[in-house]
Formats: structure tokens, C-alpha cells, sequence
């Protein structure tokens, strides 16, 4: 069955059309290689210089404010050494005191890849940022049965028009490898359940949320989900799997960068908030509803807002607690994703490329002879949300505008969720 279905995909490159949609996918996403390549990838250098220099600065000094300092004064001495590319003075000149918030096994990983060229590895950055991007969007809608036109068409919509993601290429930021590691996780739970499964599936889970924590909330989802459905031998071998990623994840970042470099990270998060600096606003691309609503009604309604979205979630999947309903775990990381987007306080413009798999799999076809589902059109009117070319109406447009459509896409998705599972729930009455 498998291998027929296959051969029916690769007969599919013989039509025009389908060789049509592919010459446009590569034609879209050599447009954004050739594009974003000239730009200058600020979070990108942050994360290569961090990588660079973690071992002359151990314990996590790098994340101490005079650490920062310091590495930034190398880079700066750096780039104006003879040689120096362009690129890399730009970076440095721009990048002079660090905001070193992100995990140690992100600066780890960046230093383990690196070959030390600014040059060469921001360009082999871009490609593997793109090429993994790409094999997601089409590994995702292999998986939900889309057509390979369809798949096609889709990927270079994405690499064409979405502006989350061509600002996570323009900042060089790691917003599409966490949507490859979704689309990891997608596969990892659409597999027939087995201990070997859920082992490997907390392992990525912690993975995932130990290079960047704002996917913690697809954890919590699946654990509150599995243990609403008293699996709790799938819980306990996802849990199994987890802790033993996080000790090794830990344990060799710590080897690597000092004992104390978790406990250095997690000071300087807690420093954030009390550093006295003020919350970045919209107009410096701080799209999270916590500001939106702030600005727009002076009120500090961001809390209330997460709480009360957070609740909805837990309310939906405790809904699908019967066994009759079986809301896919699927819809589970759809949920938290929308919520990596709409519950923080800091929302950039590259955040919301992390809704995209949930997108894909709430635009999925129907099964034949179901017709229209509302999940389809709400999740259409999110992939339009997010597709835009604000970087070509910014002049024209106000930063609260621009942060109401992103806002409302990512809702419209959340809304496509809830519509899935109250559909499930509905059709067991």
C-alpha cells in the first residue's frame, strides 16, 4: 500500500502541471536564497559569536552583563581586522552589546557547527535554514495526504509570500528549524504506538524546548491531553524519554561551557524583567496581543489574555478525554504552537512562522465525500494572515495594524482547532 501510493506520487511529476508547481517551488526558494544572502542576519551573528567565544568565557559569563560587554568589544576589535568581510563588520558594528538570553545548547550547537568563517557558515546557515524548511512543508504534506501538486504549490506559496518566514531568513533567527523539529514531532506522533515511540517522541519534546523554550507549551499540551485520557503508560515513557534527553543535553553543554551554565541562563532570564529596561513596543516589532492591548487600551490585559487562551486550550482537550472522540495529539501541538505566538510578552515578526505545520494540517484535505470542514477556510484566512508582504506596505501602515493581522491570523488558527475537536465532540452525540 505504501509503496503503491509512492509510485502514484512520482507518476504525478509527469504531469505539466505538477512539473509546473515544482519549477515555481525551486524558482521561489532560489529567489530567497539569492534575496535574503545580501542581507545582514543579526540574531544569526549573535548566536555564530556566542559559539565562538562560550569557552573563554566559562560558567555562562556570556551571560553577565559585563560578559556581554565583552564580546561584543571582541567582535568589534574583530572586525576591524584586515580581511574582515562586510557582512561581518556590519554585525559587529550593529551587535556591540549582546542580549544573550538564548539556551546553551542553542549556543552550543552554533559553536559545534561553525567553522569559525562568518562568511561561509552564515551562507551554509541560510541554506540549511531554507532546505529544512522546505523538506518540512513537504514532509507535512506528504503526511496529510495532500496531493503533490498541492505540496508543491504550498511550498512555494511559503517561500514566495510568507512574511514570517522571510523575516526569520532576513534576521537569521532559528524560527524554520523549529518548524522542521515540529514537523519531526508531527510524524513522530502520526507513527502506531509503541514504548520505542514515546521514548523518542520526549526525547525531541525535550529537545525542542531546550534549544528554544517557547515550544514548551506543545509539552504540556500532550502531557495534559494523555493524562486527561489516563494513557499514562504513553506519559511515562514520554517522560522516560525526556529526562534522559535533558541529562544529556545538559550534562554535555555543561562540559562544554561549565557547570554553572544553566543556572547562568536562568538568572539572566529572571534578570529580564527587573533590568528596568522597557518592554520593546510595536513599533520596534514587538507584535504580542500583551502589547497590542497595552497600547490600544493602557491597560495590562496581557496576563489575563494568556490565561484566559491558555484555559480554552485545557477546556477544548479536556473535552476530548472520551475515548470515542480521539482528538488527534496533532491538534494538541497545533494548540501549543498558536500559543508559543499569542501567550509571551515578546512576539517578533519570525515568531509566527511557528502556527505554520498546525496551518498545514488544519488545511488538510477532507476524507471523500466529508466536503467543506470550517477548520479549512479558518485556517486558509491564517496562511493569508501570515502571507502579506508587510515589508513592502510598512511605510503605509501602522504598527498596531500590522500587529491586529497578525494576531488575528494566529486566532483564526486557534479557532480552526477548536473547530476540529467541537466537530469530534459533536459527532459523538
Amino acid at each position: 500500500m505504501e509503496s503503491e501510493r509512492l509510485s502514484a506520487r512520482f507518476a504525478a511529476f509527469h504531469q505539466p502541471a505538477v512539473v509546473l508547481a515544482a519549477l515555481l517551488a525551486f524558482g521561489a526558494g532560489s529567489a530567497s536564497y539569492r534575496h535574503w544572502r545580501a542581507t545582514n542576519a543579526i540574531d544569526f551573528f549573535q548566536f555564530w559569536a556566542v559559539g565562538q567565544v562560550y569557552s573563554a568565557l566559562p560558567d555562562g559569563e556570556f551571560y553577565s552583563a559585563a560578559g556581554r560587554r565583552a564580546v561584543g568589544d571582541h567582535f568589534v576589535h574583530v572586525a576591524l581586522e584586515p580581511g574582515a568581510s562586510e557582512g561581518l563588520r556590519y554585525s559587529a558594528n550593529h551587535r556591540q552589546v549582546f542580549a544573550t538570553y538564548s539556551t546553551p545548547l542553542l549556543y552550543a550547537l552554533f559553536g559545534a557547527l561553525s567553522s569559525g568563517d562568518y562568511d561561509l557558515d552564515y551562507a551554509l546557515y541560510h541554506a540549511l535554514s531554507l532546505l529544512a524548511l522546505a523538506a518540512a512543508v513537504l514532509g507535512l504534506c506528504t503526511l496529510f495526504g495532500y496531493g503533490a501538486l498541492a505540496s508543491l504549490l504550498a511550498l512555494a506559496f511559503v517561500l514566495a509570500l510568507n512574511e514570517p518566514y522571510r523575516a526569520d531568513i532576513r534576521v537569521g533567527n532559528v524560527n524554520a528549524l523549529q518548524v522542521a523539529g515540529l514537523a519531526l514531532l508531527f510524524f513522530a506522533l502520526s507513527r502506531p504506538q509503541s514504548r520505542r515511540r514515546d521514548v523518542a517522541t520526549g526525547a525531541l519534546l525535550a529537545l525542542l524546548v531546550l534549544f528554544k523554550p517557547n515550544l514548551a507549551a506543545c509539552a504540556l499540551l500532550l502531557g495534559f491531553i494523555w493524562l486527561a485520557r489516563g494513557k499514562l503508560e504513553t506519559l511515562r515513557w514520554n517522560l522516560l524519554g525526556a529526562a534522559g534527553a535533558a541529562l544529556v543535553a545538559v550534562a554535555g553543554t555543561s562540559a562544554l561551557m561549565g557547570a554553572r551554565v544553566w543556572p547562568a541562563w536562568l538568572a539572566a532570564l529572571r534578570g529580564l524583567g527587573a533590568a528596568g529596561e522597557e518592554p520593546l513596543t510595536l513599533a520596534q516589532g514587538n507584535y504580542a496581543p500583551a502589547r497590542l492591548l497595552f497600547e490600544t487600551t493602557g491597560l495590562h490585559l496581557g496576563l489575563a489574555f494568556a490565561l484566559a487562551l491558555g484555559g480554552a486550550c485545557l477546556a477544548i482537550l479536556w473535552l476530548s478525554r472520551r475515548k470515542a472522540v480521539a482528538v488527534p495529539d496533532a491538534l494538541a501541538v497545533t494548540l501549543g504552537a498558536g500559543l508559543a505566538t499569542l501567550a509571551g510578552g515578546l512576539s517578533w515578526l519570525h515568531y509566527f512562522l511557528l502556527p505554520l505545520p498546525g496551518a498545514l494540517y488544519l488545511l488538510r484535505p477532507s476524507a471523500p465525500g466529508a466536503g467543506l470542514q470550517s477548520r479549512q477556510p479558518l485556517a486558509a484566512l491564517a496562511l493569508l494572515a501570515f502571507t502579506l508582504p508587510w515589508s513592502h506596505l510598512a511605510a503605509a501602515w501602522q504598527p498596531v495594524a500590522v500587529s491586529l493581522q497578525l494576531v488575528a491570523g494566529a486566532l483564526c488558527l486557534m479557532a480552526a482547532a477548536f473547530s476540529q475537536a467541537l466537530a469530534a465532540e459533536r459527532a459523538t452525540d
